[in-house]
Parts: structure tokens; C-alpha cells; sequence
């Protein structure tokens, strides 16, 4: 859904002490999950660490300095046949910079009801 309505969705993973301890292969797979979930929309997923005490101080200070610096990319794709995730890739010509957007938008068919002829990217 988050796809759909061009969501960016941040993320900070903080395990918990004793949930690591009982199931590391859990606490990693709930880490790796939700760092996809942040690729995939174009945000950025931060981890806290494993020893106390635990500070979300640096991850919440990149985050601002993530936010400071959006930008919104508009773009109108080519006509397409069926409604759905289309991949896209954001590059630039600029030495240095560091792109972060989501691997593919939602796009309506040229046929849908309701299609908008400008959807929008990050």
C-alpha cells in the first residue's frame, strides 16, 4: 500500500535485549524485514545496536538531516497496458551525491478509471 500512494517509510530497529538473546535468526529476520520495507518505499532503516544502553539519539539526528534534504520528483511514464509496480531508476549526473528513492511506483493503466496523467516519484 505504501507503494501505492508514494509513502516513504523510515525505519529504527531496536531488538529488544532478551529477544536477541532468545532467537538471534528472529531478531535479525525482523530487522532484515523491515529494512526491505524501507528500501522499497526509498527511506532509509537504522539499527540501534545490541548493548545497553541503547541511544536513538544518532539515528533520529540522520533521520532530521534525511527530512531536511527531501526532495519530490515528478515524472509522467510512458502509457502502460496494466496497473501495477513498475521499476524506475533515479540517477544524476552530479559527482557526490547520494540518491535515495523507492525501487518502483505504482502506475495506472492508461485504460483505468480514474488514471491520473502525472503520478508522482520520489
Amino acid at each position: 500500500m505504501a507503494q501505492r500512494t508514494g509513502t516513504i517509510i523510515h525505519t529504527i530497529y531496536h531488538p529488544g535485549f532478551r529477544h536477541w538473546r532468545r532467537n538471534f535468526w528472529e531478531a535479525t529476520n525482523g530487522q532484515n524485514g523491515i529494512a526491505q520495507l524501507s528500501n522499497a518505499t526509498g527511506g532509509e532503516s537504522f539499527f540501534t545496536g545490541r548493548q545497553a544502553p541503547v541511544s536513538f539519539a544518532p539515528s533520529l539526528s540522520r533521520l532530521q538531516q534525511i527530512l531536511d534534504n527531501q526532495y519530490l520528483l515528478s515524472f509522467a511514464p510512458s502509457p502502460v497496458k496494466k496497473t501495477g509496480l513498475h521499476y524506475v531508476r533515479v540517477s544524476t549526473e552530479l559527482a557526490g551525491v547520494d540518491l535515495a528513492a523507492a525501487d518502483a511506483v505504482w502506475v495506472l493503466s492508461r485504460d483505468e478509471p480514474g488514471s491520473d496523467p502525472t503520478p508522482l516519484a520520489r
